[in-house]
């Protein structure tokens, strides 16, 4: 990846989501390189969790989607458009499990270096955001777990109440919904 690309990634994504820590910073680059597919391994499971989430959720008005990592394979595509009845949610849904079908698993030790690399090129706009060490920690047990996956922060979580599932780049749901 190049540095440039990088950092301009990590800085629209702190403009965006101010509250964003480091996790997820690592999060969105994860999503960007694997996709969704970790967590399709019971797809009637998430087919009903979908819908379970789309029950419980209210509309914060976010219709655009918002890359992953620097947006070279996936975007995040909000539940929102779903409530907001601009997508139907059996096409929302047919849209995120074609985004399945990309997803390769990690090679947890060459993630482990590109994600270095996405950190030392973020470096210069990360430097104040709180709570590093204490992420840092956290991802390095996601890598030595060799799963990777982490979950949004506690802080990004509480402030922005994410309802999104992961799209691919160039699929049936990212045209539409561009």
């Amino acid at each position: 990846m190049k540095k440039q690309r990088i950092l301009q990634a990590v800085e629209q994504m702190l403009h965006r989501f101010p509250e964003a820590s480091i996790i997820d910073i690592y999060k969105s680059f994860y999503q960007d390189e694997f996709g969704p597919g970790h967590l399709l391994g019971d797809v009637h499971g998430a087919r009903d969790y979908f819908f379970k989430e789309l029950a419980g959720m209210r509309s914060s008005g976010r219709h655009t989607l918002e890359p992953c990592g620097t947006g070279s394979r996936f975007f995040r595509a909000p539940l929102d458009v779903i409530v907001d009845g601009i997508i139907p949610p059996e096409e929302f849904l047919s849209g995120f499990f074609e985004g399945a079908s990309l997803f390769t698993l990690p090679d947890i030790t060459e993630w482990g270096v590109q994600w270095k690399e996405i950190l030392a090129a973020a470096e210069p706009v990360i430097k104040g955001i709180t709570g590093i060490e204490d992420d840092l920690k956290v991802i390095s047990e996601a890598l030595q777990s060799r799963s990777g996956a982490v979950r949004h922060s506690r802080r990004y979580a509480e402030a922005y109440e994410p309802h999104y599932r992961i799209i691919p780049v160039g699929g049936t749901l990212h045209q539409k919904l561009r």
